[in-house]
């Protein structure tokens, strides 16, 4: 029992007019004095006005498994008062209305004496408000940054977005820190969402603030165009690589790249897992001496296919004696950069010797190291255990060695 009365004090000595020890062994709950005793009757001070701030946090010991706190009988000031059961589960806030509805929680293991999972509380909290520089725009990438204000005492936050667009999902997660980003999350281009900000649960719903952000996504992903070499140029040997913008930063990554190699009126497809292709690989493709080729990209995104504009590259000459191995070239790119799981390679060289790749932190300290075929460079997946920071990437093969600093969101 927990009472207010105004000759009652709140205070670390015990009243022994008005509080009562527990003695209860066993499946217990009971009051906290402001000194940390177990009452199982608690009398606090009633002044002029009661105080909606108040808090009094709870003790419990009971078996694992499913257990019930409920509010029994209350008089006097609580026929009016609100009061709520708050409970912080792992940082996950939520509140009960024990007064009409008893609440249900399951202990995963016994609870012994734990005085940090509940509390009585008076006053719900205030909700995060969105004062994001996005709202009311169409924002310009999918990896812009959403800012809320952060809310004392709340270490979980949940992010609804609702499309106003029929029959598209609603997008629901959560972040502990006061700003999120909607590129992970299965968006969709072209749709025009409303963002709400949840602090805490009321009966297991998300109490929501009431102002919610509105931006609309881009109208869609951008082509991915021929960027190495640039259109126009002339390449020195049916090995050269070349290179489509690998359309980085998208929350769901492309499935497949066609790349479409048109030679005298007729196309020759060849689809790869990579935005990378060499024209030697294409089937059936015919390697004439100054000869002009026309390349398209299309992309598989989202079973959204998106075609680049064309691309026309001039090979100088198709005699063997331009191969692989006469063009002295190493290059090398981590995509996407900055990354949100892992990153892949995409190397050009003139060798076919082993591949060095070794990673370190901004400290120094070695995070992995593998050798591997530049073949097998298109296959690697690096950086999936790594936590968010800044890494430098050190790519070497014979004398060549390429440094690249990637960033892990």
């Amino acid at each position: 029992m927990i009472g207010y009365a105004p000759n009652a004090t709140t205070s670390a000595t015990l009243d022994r007019n008005y509080d009562a020890p527990s003695f209860i062994t066993g499946t217990d709950i009971y009051s906290l004095s402001p000194a940390g005793a177990a009452l199982t009757i608690q009398g606090r001070q009633l002044g002029a006005t009661f105080n909606v701030n108040d808090v009094i946090p709870l003790g419990i010991t009971c078996p694992s498994g499913s257990n019930t706190i409920s509010a029994t009988d209350f008089d006097g000031l609580f026929t009016t008062q609100l009061f709520w059961l708050r409970e912080n589960d792992g940082g996950v806030i939520s509140y009960h209305n024990i007064r009409t509805t008893p609440y249900n929680f399951n202990a995963v293991s016994a609870l012994s004496n734990n005085t940090t999972r509940f509390q009585i509380v008076f006053t719900l909290p205030t909700t995060a408000n969105i004062n994001s520089s996005n709202c009311n725009t169409t924002i310009g990438g999918i990896w812009n940054t959403f800012f809320f204000s952060a809310v004392s005492g709340v270490s979980s936050y949940h992010i609804m977005a609702v499309p106003t667009n029929t029959g598209l999902p609603t997008i629901q997660f959560n972040t502990t820190v006061p700003r999120f980003q909607i590129a992970p999350y299965g968006f969709s281009y072209n749709t025009t969402y409303a963002v709400f900000v949840a602090t805490f649960q009321v009966d297991n719903q998300w109490i929501y603030n009431t102002t919610p952000c509105t931006f609309t996504t881009p109208a869609s992903p951008n082509p991915s165009t021929i960027y190495d070499p640039v259109c126009g140029a002339t390449i020195t040997n049916r090995n050269y690589i070349i290179r489509a913008n690998p359309l980085e930063g998208m929350a769901v990554p492309p499935t497949s790249y066609q790349f479409i190699v048109n030679y005298a009126g007729t196309n020759y497809p060849f689809t790869s897992t990579t935005p990378t292709f060499q024209l030697g690989v294409v089937p059936n493709l015919p390697f004439v001496a100054d000869g002009s080729y026309t390349i398209t990209v299309n992309v598989n995104w989202n079973n959204v296919v998106i075609s680049s504009p064309p691309c026309t590259l001039t090979l100088i000459s198709a005699s063997p004696r331009y191969t692989l191995q006469d063009n002295t070239e190493f290059q090398a790119k981590a995509y996407p950069n900055p990354f949100t799981n892992n990153f892949k390679l995409d190397i050009s060289s003139s060798g076919d010797e082993k591949l060095e790749l070794v990673v370190y932190d901004m400290l120094g300290r070695l995070m992995e190291s593998r050798t591997m075929t530049i073949s097998d460079s298109y296959t690697q997946e690096v950086g999936n255990d790594y936590a968010s920071g800044v890494y430098n990437l050190v790519l070497k093969q014979n004398d060549n060695v390429k440094t690249i600093r990637i960033v892990k969101r």
